[in-house]
C-alpha cells in the first residue's frame, strides 16, 4: 500500500510541535487509512506448510475457503488438538474435479476421505447427483456409476459419514452436453436411444 498523501502527512506531522495541530493531523490520516482499507488482504500467497492430521483435527477446507491456510490466523481458530478416544469427523473429503459428459453416458466416480478412527470400510459414502431438472438421485458407494439424463449442468455432492454420525462432504459440478452431431448414432447403439 503506497499513498503519497498519507506518506507526506505521516512526514509532516513528526514536525508539528503543537500538539493539537498534530493530532488533527494524525486524525486526517486515520481517514485516510479508513477509507482505503490498506489492511484488507487481497490475496493470500500459496505456501508449503507441513502439519500433523493425527494430533490435530478439525481442519477448515483450504481449497474452498483460501484464507484458511496454516500460515493465516483463521486456521488456528478452526484446528483443535485430537483427545484419545474423542470422536472426530471426516476429514480431507474429495469427489474429485469438474469434469464434462454426455447425455446418456455412463461415468464412474471415486470419492475418497480419512478418518481419524474409522478404517475406509467403516465409513458411509453417499453420492447426491442433482439434474438440471432438479430430479435429484443418491448412490451408495465409495465408487459409483451414474448416467446423465439431461442437458446442462449437475451438481454432485460426496458426503462421507463415520459411524457415529459425524460428516464432511465435498461437490463438483458435471457439464452435461448432448452428443455430437456425429457421434450420436453411437451413442443411440451404444445406450439404446434411438
Amino acid at each position: 500500500y503506497s499513498n503519497p498523501e498519507y506518506d507526506q502527512m505521516y512526514l509532516d506531522q513528526q514536525k508539528l510541535m503543537d500538539p493539537y495541530e498534530r493530532q488533527e493531523m494524525v486524525f486526517d490520516m486515520q481517514r485516510i487509512a479508513y477509507r482505503d482499507c490498506p489492511y484488507i488482504c487481497l490475496v493470500y500467497p500459496a505456501s508449503l506448510i507441513a502439519y500433523r492430521t493425527d494430533t490435530l483435527v478439525d481442519f477448515p477446507d483450504m481449497e474452498r475457503y483460501g484464507g484458511a491456510t496454516p500460515d493465516t490466523i483463521w486456521f488456528y481458530f478452526a484446528v483443535k488438538p485430537y483427545e484419545e478416544g474423542a470422536n472426530t469427523p471426516p476429514y480431507d473429503v474429495d469427489a474429485g474435479g469438474d469434469v464434462m459428459g454426455y447425455v446418456g453416458e455412463e461415468q464412474t466416480f471415486s470419492g475418497s476421505a480419512e478418518d481419524l478412527e474409522s478404517s475406509q470400510d467403516e465409513l458411509n459414502w453417499s453420492w447426491e447427483f442433482v439434474e438440471p431438472d432438479s430430479s435429484i438421485h443418491v448412490l451408495y458407494g465409495q465408487t459409483v456409476n451414474y448416467t446423465f439424463e439431461n442437458p446442462g449442468t449437475v451438481e454432485v455432492t460426496l458426503t462421507v459419514t463415520d459411524p457415529m454420525g459425524l460428516w464432511d462432504s465435498d461437490t463438483l459440478l458435471v457439464t452435461v452436453e448432448l452428443p455430437p452431431p456425429s457421434e450420436g448414432w453411437r451413442f443411440a447403439l451404444r445406450y439404446g436411444r434411438g
